[in-house]
């Protein structure tokens, strides 16, 4: 699936968080902040490539382990892998862009980068840089990142927010990102 750096994510209008941790299925709420395309890569489509640190790397899987969201039940296979041999995704990760916005990319972009020589923007760059992964929840739950990633919590608005299961909230994400 192709998105353009940078094009507004419209994929789905509601974001889930999953936490690894402690098994919480989901919580579903509609950001008040817009999220920003990085990473959706396709086969015959032109992306940019060059140089990423390890830093820069290191530093997205790290939020990769602890970081969850919109998991689906199916895969995507990287396109730009031979057929058998291509790796395997099924989510996404957000990072904090600044206030009103954070980046939404797939969880192969690690992938992406390291296989395929892709450069994501300098922006999406320094704002994995400022996840401040020292503060374990907030780069749990992305909806707390707040403004750049640094420890500014985004606060879940509880009007129509409800259980429809056991494991499905929905909620509306208000804050620092809200516009």
């Amino acid at each position: 699936m192709f998105y353009e750096d940078l094009s507004e994510y419209d994929y789905r209008d509601e974001d889930a968080f999953t936490d690894r941790e402690s098994g919480f299925y989901a919580l579903w709420y509609r950001p008040a902040y817009t999220r920003l395309n990085i990473g959706w890569l396709e086969a015959g489509k032109p992306y940019s490539t060059g140089t990423v640190p390890t830093v820069v790397v290191e530093k997205l899987k790290a939020v990769q382990e602890v970081q969850w969201m919109n998991v689906c039940l199916g895969v995507h296979e990287c396109d730009l892998c031979p057929a058998g041999e291509a790796p395997e995704g099924n989510g996404e990760v957000r990072i904090p862009g600044g206030p009103g916005f954070a980046y939404a990319a797939p969880f192969l972009i690690t992938h992406y980068v390291t296989a395929h020589g892709y450069r994501p923007p300098q922006a999406f760059m320094d704002a994995v840089l400022a996840v401040d992964l020292g503060v374990r929840t907030v780069a749990r739950r992305p909806f707390s990142l707040g403004s750049g990633g640094r420890g500014t919590h985004v606060g879940v608005e509880a009007s129509e927010a409800h259980v429809r299961s056991q494991s499905r909230i929905e909620a509306t994400v208000t804050g620092p990102w809200k516009t």
